[in-house]
């Protein structure tokens, strides 16, 4: 097994498949809960960073999943 096999085995085990669908279900599944607001924030950034959306979309998001 060279190199370069390994890593492509290593990756096909532990890595997602699909990182950006990940990060979309990641979001949608983010509520404040009993989250400080500033918690809420910067868990929400981690994902919204990754996601290409628009700020108008991520806006939305951001509320709908506020306490």
């Amino acid at each position: 097994m060279t190199w370069n096999n390994f890593v492509d085995a290593f990756r096909t085990r532990f890595e997602s498949v699909d990182m950006a669908g990940d990060v979309f279900v990641a979001l949608n599944g983010l509520w404040q809960g009993n989250k400080t607001a500033a918690e809420y924030t910067a868990l929400f950034k981690q994902y919204a960073d990754r996601t290409g959306l628009s700020k108008e979309d991520l806006m939305k998001r951001y509320c709908k999943h506020l306490s």
